[in-house]
């Protein structure tokens, strides 16, 4: 494995692709071959293709929920921890690339190749995530399409996919949607899972500022300008000299070159 850490370096190795018979590939991207697949044992062969059969409902349903955010949904060959990533197809913007070309301001940068290219994402499932598996367990259990559906269940699960792929985006680089909406589905989650509900509104109540002193300047019969009090301290040892500003009001203006 080659780590490149400059930001151009994503550009220079996509134009090489290969060099003394070696080819790059970006393991930010789909389609990433570790070179031992035709080696694979039948068993491991069959355990893929059960898993396929296994989460195939859950696949499908992945699709139809996020499809405004990615255009294919696949089990993953290189997750090991984490429940879901976000990768960039073959064509499409990585996370690094995407955030170059959102920092131009060129016609290609705005154009609509721009704008297809930062759509081209596949969210990947870690078919061994205790969360992926909980998630598939929960879809399977909702109503079949001749069934009553039961909205407050589809609600939560679609709550819960928004959070996961918003979390992949972050976790991949890639900036999410509506921050904003983000963090409101993170704070319903933490409520629940608190037992607060969802309707408290927090105390918004402010001290009122102290009230305002109409004479903060005082005068004298000496002094009838505005002149400022000193504490007993300092008395004697600072000097302040006012100015009385004139007033531009009744002046005509003079515009200088």
């Amino acid at each position: 494995m080659l780590l490149v850490s400059e930001p151009v370096d994503e550009l220079i190795y996509g134009s090489l692709r290969s060099w003394d018979k070696m080819t790059f590939q970006d393991v930010a991207k789909t389609g990433l071959k570790f070179g031992d697949e035709d080696e694979d044992p039948e068993e491991e062969k069959a355990k893929q293709l059960a898993l396929a059969e296994k989460y195939e409902p859950l696949v499908a349903w992945l699709k139809n929920m996020t499809s405004s955010v990615v255009v294919n949904v696949t089990l993953s060959n290189r997750l090991v921890t984490s429940p879901c990533a976000i990768v960039a197809h073959m064509f499409g913007y990585s996370a690094n690339m995407e955030r170059l070309m959102n920092a131009q301001n060129s016609r290609q940068s705005k154009g609509s190749g721009h704008e297809y290219a930062k759509k081209q994402k596949s969210l990947e499932i870690n078919p061994n995530s205790p969360l992926i598996e909980g998630l598939l367990r929960r879809v399977k259990q909702l109503p079949g399409e001749d069934e009553e559906p039961d909205r407050e269940t589809e609600e939560e699960l679609q709550e819960v996919t928004s959070i996961l792929v918003d979390g992949a985006l972050v976790r991949s680089g890639f900036d999410v949607p509506d921050s904003n909406i983000f963090f409101e589905r993170v704070d319903r989650v933490l409520r629940r899972s608190l037992g607060v509900s969802e309707s408290a509104k927090a105390d918004t109540t402010i001290k009122p500022a102290p009230p305002i002193d109409p004479e903060p300047l005082t005068t004298t019969a000496e002094s009838p300008k505005p002149s400022v009090e000193l504490p007993e301290h300092l008395k004697g040892k600072v000097e302040i000299d006012m100015e009385e500003l004139p007033d531009y009001e009744d002046e005509p203006y003079h515009d200088e070159l």
